[in-house]
């Protein structure tokens, strides 16, 4: 069942928070998550609020700043106060019955947060939720080492780094962020299930490749000319690339050509058991071009409205010819028999223009 890191024909995103409680979900961790939906426009607050559904709290605490006043609790028993020997730093807590009430899960949304606080006294964190706020750097992780899920959508975040104390991180959520390359940062992740990178500004895939255990990964929004060298990363089933500058999947340049730096834009490789890749909204503009998806035995499921391709006559056929007849769905609808045989659904009706009458 497709997780929808892009069902149908999207592309898009999302913000919002509300829902049930965590303890459940984070001890599943088998998320279904729905990156996008089908209306080809963003959305903030569609599918992802789904996976955010299954952990986050509603209402609540918005709108505190981390600059003004005394040491006062929220409605959530949460207090932002500034760091004892730091007064540029600042600290997170909660009172003991607020803490208790929820150990493993803690929501800094909306805060005006310019940077991660101090959090004091939540060893028993899981989900960290810092949405919405202006941190521009990943930092203060030391204290939650049990960190499952931490969402740092709609930010100013600059750099992944900081992660290696949380190695067991399973969910990363870092879209809407000014993030221009990927590097090491993730290197420690190894426990990683799904990673979020929507809407931000990275050029090469590189650094990827080392998360063998990551299944769904967004990049939608980004200005990928070429998805690199994914080779290793056996266990991803999803892709969402959408909204990107990639022309053709088997050229390392992407739409900008071959003439590129090898260091940044590997030999193309992609994940040999990938289910489901999103390429709507790209620059590939004929069937040949994605050719190298004949490789790959398990796809059921692949997305290019929007890309020039898509307004060629019989694109449909000859998209299914060039990649797969295993292929199931193509832009959000099935793949039926007259797709595979090159059967035009709708032929066009000539009409006699002299000689003997209709059922003379």
């Amino acid at each position: 069942q497709s997780s929808g890191l892009g069902s149908g024909k999207t592309p898009r995103d999302r913000s919002s928070n509300a829902g049930s409680r965590p303890g459940s979900a984070v001890k599943r961790l088998n998320l279904e998550l729905n990156f996008e939906t089908r209306s080809g426009r963003s959305t903030p607050s569609g599918a992802v609020p789904s996976l955010r559904d299954e952990f986050y709290g509603t209402g609540g605490g918005r709108g505190v700043s981390a600059a003004v006043g005394p040491p006062t609790p929220d409605e959530r028993g949460v207090i932002i106060a500034p760091y004892p020997s730091d007064p540029t730093a600042v600290t997170a807590s909660r009172s003991k019955e607020a803490r208790d009430a929820n150990p493993d899960r803690l929501d800094l949304d909306r805060r005006e947060l310019s940077q991660c606080p101090e959090l004091i006294d939540e060893h028993r964190l899981r989900l960290l939720n810092y949405q919405h706020n202006a941190i521009t750097r990943i930092s203060r992780l030391e204290t939650v080492r049990n960190l499952v899920f931490l969402d740092l959508y709609a930010n100013a975040v600059e750099k992944i780094a900081g992660l290696e104390c949380v190695p067991q991180l399973r969910v990363l959520m870092l879209g809407r962020n000014r993030i221009r390359s990927i590097g090491a940062g993730l290197a420690r992740l190894t426990r990683l299930d799904v990673l979020d990178l929507h809407n931000n500004e990275i050029a090469s895939t590189s650094g990827l490749n080392s998360l063998a255990s990551l299944r769904i990964l967004n990049l939608a929004g980004n200005r990928l000319v070429s998805l690199g060298d994914l080779g290793n990363m056996t266990g991803l089933h999803e892709l969402n690339a959408r909204r990107n500058e990639i022309g053709d999947l088997a050229r390392r340049g992407g739409a900008r050509g071959d003439l590129v730096d090898p260091r940044i834009f590997p030999e193309p490789r992609l994940p040999p058991n990938l289910r489901r890749i999103f390429l709507s909204h790209n620059k590939i503009a004929a069937a040949c071009h994605v050719a190298p998806l004949r490789d790959l035995g398990y796809l059921e499921e692949l997305a290019l409205d929007g890309c020039p391709v898509d307004a060629r006559p019989g694109y449909r056929t000859d998209v299914v010819d060039a990649v797969s007849p295993a292929v199931r769905v193509l832009d959000g609808a099935p793949v039926t028999d007259d797709d595979r045989q090159g059967v035009d659904p709708f032929p066009s009706v000539s009409v006699p223009t002299g000689g003997s009458e209709v059922g003379s």
